[in-house]
C-alpha cells in the first residue's frame, strides 16, 4: 500500500486504447535493418556456433531468409533469471529479431546512412506475417522521450522545508500560487498539487522499493543521486564475468540496452532529470526534492544519445527489470505505433506483479501513444499550476489526452 501511495503521488490518470491489429506501420519509424518475427515454433541452434541457425529447415523460411538477405537471427527475450511460467506462457522465446545484410547497391537506408536489402521493412514484414510459420512479424519500431534536453537551471534560494534549494519551484510538492502557469493567463492555484508534505508524514519510502528508470541513462555521480543507484550485489564489477547469471557481464549499477553494454550513461539528460523527480535525495540544501526520500534507482538505458529508443531496447529493458527485483517501473516515453512484442513485454512485468508507469507524451494530441495505452499500464499526463491540464511547457508542447 505504502508503495502504491508514492506511486500515485508521481502518477495521474489512466487510460486504455482499443487493440489494434497490422503488421505495417501506420505512421511511427522503424528500425530499417532489423524486424521482429514470433515463429510457431522454435528456431533451431547451430551446434557449430551456438546461434541460431540461417537454415531452418522451414523452406518457406529458408527462401526468405535467402531472398531478403538476413544476416543473423537472434532471440529478442532470454529466459535468464526470470519466471519460467512466464517466459512460457508468453512464449517469449519464440520471438526473434531478424537483422538484415548491409549491401552495396540500392536499397532500405538507416539513420547513418548505410544501406541495407532491396526490398523495405514493408515488404519484409507482409512477407513474414502471411507466412504459414509465423505467428506475426512487425517492425522494431521506434520511440522517443517524453522531454526534452537537460536545460540549466538558475540556482535559487529557498527557505521552505524541505531545505532543498529547489524545493519552491516544485509547486507540484507544494503549491502556494506563486508559479504562473506555463500556458500563459490565469494563476497558480493555491493547494494544487500531491500533498506531499502530508503524504511523507505517513511515508518517505523505502529502500526495499526498486524503481526502475527506463531513459536515455542516469548520472549515476549526480551528487542528489549517487548513494541512491541501485547496485547489483550479485556481480562483482570489472571482471568480464556474469557473476550472478542473469545474462548480463558486469551489470553492477544497470545496463545500457541502446549500445549493449554495462555502462549506461546518460547521452541526453532526460533520465537524469526523471530520476531526481522520483528519488533525489532530500533535505541535503542541494537541488530537488524527491517524491521518494529512501527508494533504490535501478539504471536501465534505453534511449540512444539522439533521444530515440527501439522497441527492442524498450522490450528487454522491462523484462531485465522485472527480472532482476524492480517493483516499479518508470517509463517516461513512448512510440506511435502498437507493438505486440512490446505488449508481450509489459504483460510479462504486470504478472510479475510490478508496476508499470508511462507518459502519455507531451505533443498537445489526443492520439494513443505506447507503452502508455497497453492495459495495465498506469498512463501519465501533466497538469499545469493552475490545476488544468498541460497546455504547452517552457519548452512547447504540451500534455497528451485520451480515453
Amino acid at each position: 500500500m505504502k508503495t502504491i501511495l508514492l506511486s500515485i503521488a508521481i502518477a495521474s490518470t489512466i487510460f486504455i486504447s482499443p487493440y489494434k491489429n497490422s503488421a505495417v506501420p501506420e505512421h511511427g519509424s522503424y528500425s530499417s535493418n532489423k524486424f521482429f518475427v514470433k515463429t510457431k515454433h522454435d528456431l533451431n541452434i547451430s551446434e557449430a556456433t551456438g546461434r541460431i541457425s540461417l537454415v531452418t529447415g522451414i523452406t518457406s523460411l529458408d527462401e526468405k531468409i535467402k531472398k531478403y538477405k538476413i544476416s543473423s537471427i537472434k532471440n529478442l527475450f532470454r529466459l535468464n533469471n526470470g519466471s519460467k511460467e512466464l517466459f512460457e506462457k508468453y512464449e517469449m522465446s519464440r520471438i526473434y529479431i531478424f537483422n538484415i545484410s548491409s549491401i552495396s547497391s540500392e536499397g532500405s537506408t538507416d539513420m547513418s546512412g548505410e544501406q541495407f536489402s532491396d526490398f523495405s521493412i514493408d515488404d519484409m514484414v507482409k512477407d513474414f506475417d502471411k507466412d504459414n510459420n509465423v505467428e506475426y512479424s512487425e517492425p522494431v519500431f521506434i520511440g522517443k522521450s517524453a522531454g526534452v534536453r537537460e536545460i540549466a537551471l538558475k540556482k535559487l534560494f529557498s527557505s521552505v522545508i524541505p531545505d532543498d534549494e529547489m524545493f519552491s519551484r516544485q509547486w507540484y510538492l507544494q503549491n502556494n500560487g506563486s508559479v504562473e502557469p506555463s500556458s500563459g493567463g490565469g494563476s497558480g492555484k493555491i493547494g494544487a498539487d500531491i500533498k506531499i508534505l502530508n503524504a511523507w508524514d505517513i511515508e518517505k519510502g523505502s529502500d526495499d522499493v526498486i524503481v526502475a528508470i527506463l531513459d536515455s541513462g542516469i548520472k549515476d555521480d549526480h551528487p542528489d543521486l549517487r548513494d541512491r543507484i541501485w547496485i547489483n550485489k550479485g556481480e562483482i564489477p570489472g571482471n568480464g564475468i556474469d557473476d550472478d547469471q542473469n545474462g548480463y557481464v558486469d551489470d553492477y549499477k544497470g545496463w545500457d540496452f541502446a549500445y549493449d553494454d554495462k555502462r549506461p550513461e546518460d547521452g541526453f539528460g532526460h533520465g537524469t532529470n526523471i530520476a531526481t523527480v522520483i528519488g533525489a535525495n532530500t533535505n541535503n540544501q542541494i537541488g530537488f526534492a524527491g517524491v521518494d526520500q529512501k527508494c533504490r534507482l535501478m539504471n536501465c538505458k534505453n534511449l540512444s544519445a539522439d533521444n530515440t529508443g527501439e522497441y527492442s531496447w524498450w522490450a528487454e529493458s522491462i523484462k531485465y527489470a522485472t527480472d532482476n527485483g524492480a517493483k516499479i517501473i518508470n517509463m517516461s516515453e513512448g512510440g506511435d505505433d502498437y507493438s505486440k512484442v512490446l505488449k508481450t513485454a509489459i504483460d510479462y512485468a504486470v504478472d510479475n506483479g510490478v508496476m508499470v508507469n508511462s507518459a502519455m507524451m507531451n505533443k498537445g494530441d489526443n492520439r494513443d501513444y505506447y507503452p502508455a495505452s497497453y492495459k495495465g499500464v498506469f498512463a501519465v499526463g501533466a497538469t499545469d499550476t493552475d490545476d488544468k491540464r498541460c497546455r504547452k511547457f517552457s519548452w512547447g508542447g504540451g500534455s497528451c489526452w485520451g480515453k
